[in-house]
């Protein structure tokens, strides 16, 4: 059964959609896909009764995003950044050379630096930066040969 199960896209809930698909395509090399108006038609995907949004799908080899910018109701902001210890989604890693001049130029294009410094066994650098709505971003500076090692091979 799962031998036809495949993954298509983590999918995040934006403030600014233009401002986000320029920040993910020039922080961190998504290219930009199609862009999207939906309405009620999808409403039950988002578990609506109604709604109105503009989506955008981007990919980079190794992951692709869908953002969503919700027109109609306007999304809610009662937290900035969900806490480490939600269940849920926590952040999204990337393994890079140089995870500190990584997450300045990140900056630079809108995100925010949260934590730059090694990791707690000192093994390798590490940067915590936010996108322009907060969701967490991990910079680290392990080998990527290293870190696919440690996920199962199907």
């Amino acid at each position: 059964m799962t031998d036809d199960l495949h993954a298509i896209a983590l999918t995040l809930n934006v403030s600014d959609l233009e401002r986000s698909v320029r920040f993910y395509c020039e922080a961190l090399g998504f290219a930009e896909g199609k862009t999207v108006e939906r309405g009620s038609e999808a409403a039950r995907t988002l578990e609506m009764e109604n709604c109105q949004f503009r989506m955008c799908f981007l990919a980079r080899p190794d992951i692709r995003l869908l953002l969503i910018q919700l027109e109609d109701p306007l999304p809610v902001y009662e937290r900035p950044q969900t806490p480490a210890n939600q269940l849920g989604p926590i952040m999204m890693s990337f393994s890079c050379p140089d995870p500190s001049a990584t997450g300045k130029a990140i900056t630079e294009l809108g995100g925010k630096m949260i934590h730059e410094g090694i990791s707690a066994n000192g093994r390798f650098n590490l940067a915590l930066v936010a996108d322009p709505d907060g969701t967490r971003i991990e910079l680290n500076s392990i080998p990527h040969a290293d870190v696919l090692g440690v996920f199962p091979a199907k």
